[in-house]
């Protein structure tokens, strides 16, 4: 879909091997903060052990992974030089990691907000930069 929608490079390896790279980062993050699924989802814990479980998981997460991460992507788009993550337009990457920076961004996480993002000049840009394209307004103008 990434190729039919002009989102990932026919032919170019460089570009591609980059995309799935900041992909495959992407969704390790993601990864973690769906653990609290796990949590959510547990019948045998009662309102009040799923919410301390859950706000323990996102402690961990900002102390750990999630600097990480986001140290990753500023240096992935230093060396970009173009403020996307590949080559000098929009691809899969950046939409996914868009999409992840605006939860985010946004404060769906206990304890994460945009001030744990604010330290990295290149993912604020990026975000801003993200924001403004005017399909991607729309698509979240629809109340995605």
């Amino acid at each position: 879909a990434g190729r039919l929608a002009g989102l990932y490079p026919q032919s170019d390896v460089a570009i591609a091997y980059t995309i799935d790279e900041i992909v495959a980062l992407e969704e390790d993050l993601t990864l973690a903060f769906n653990k609290q699924y796990a949590i959510l989802d547990n019948p045998n814990l009662s309102a009040e052990e799923k919410k301390t479980q859950r706000d323990a998981l996102f402690v961990s997460i900002k102390s750990t992974t999630l600097g990480r991460y986001l140290g990753f992507f500023e240096r992935a788009l230093t060396e970009s030089g173009t403020g996307f993550f590949a080559g000098d337009s929009i691809t899969i990457a950046d939409l996914a990691v868009f999409a992840q920076l605006r939860n985010i961004m946004l404060e769906r996480y206990p304890g994460i907000s945009k001030e744990d993002v604010s330290s990295f000049p290149n993912i604020v840009a990026f975000y801003n930069k993200i924001s403004e394209i005017p399909a991607i307004k729309e698509w979240y103008s629809k109340a995605h």
